[in-house]
């Protein structure tokens, strides 16, 4: 597709600005949440976080940066090493947990006979529904064989054979 600068009007340039301004106020809103999860995982809080929809990792390497100038002023192989200069470096990396999610579930219904069925509806505003089979029941509520989840870490850990009884 070309561009013709004929066709850009006042009003596709106040539509640009428009969204570059939006843009602008989401990315200091993500930027807020970034460096809430990074401040809060440096000082030991959780180094992954699960959201319905997306789940944010908290990573931290170092990296060794190449300073050029004072290899140029010493100029030499063996100088590489000694101007290197490692810093920390911080990352938060969103996922979006669909595809993940939905290969675990999937999973979970493979190998775990008591499961007979599990709907995530979480974009809908609901729950991820899990149903066990039929004379199976959760062995914190024997007579409930039908449970919401928020996450599918919880599904995981409350649908393992331990969190099950059969009747």
């Amino acid at each position: 597709m070309q561009n013709d600068i004929a066709n850009i009007t006042a009003a596709s340039v106040d539509t640009l600005g428009a969204l570059l301004a939006q843009i602008a106020d989401l990315t200091k809103q993500a930027d807020a949440i970034k460096d809430a999860i990074k401040d809060s995982a440096s000082n030991g809080g959780a180094k992954s976080v699960e959201g319905s929809l997306f789940k944010a990792t908290y990573t931290e390497t170092n990296r060794c940066v190449f300073d050029k100038d004072a290899f140029i002023k010493a100029f030499g192989a063996e100088a590489y090493a000694k101007y290197t200069k490692t810093t920390a470096v911080f990352a938060v990396k969103v996922t979006s947990l669909l595809e993940a999610n939905m290969k675990t579930l999937n999973n979970l219904l493979a190998t775990r006979p008591w499961v007979a069925h599990i709907d995530d509806e979480r974009n809908e505003g609901n729950s991820i529904i899990v149903t066990l089979a039929e004379g199976w029941y959760f062995a914190d509520e024997t007579d409930c064989g039908v449970r919401g989840f928020d996450t599918v870490s919880e599904v995981k850990r409350d649908t393992s054979r331990n969190a099950v009884i059969q009747r």
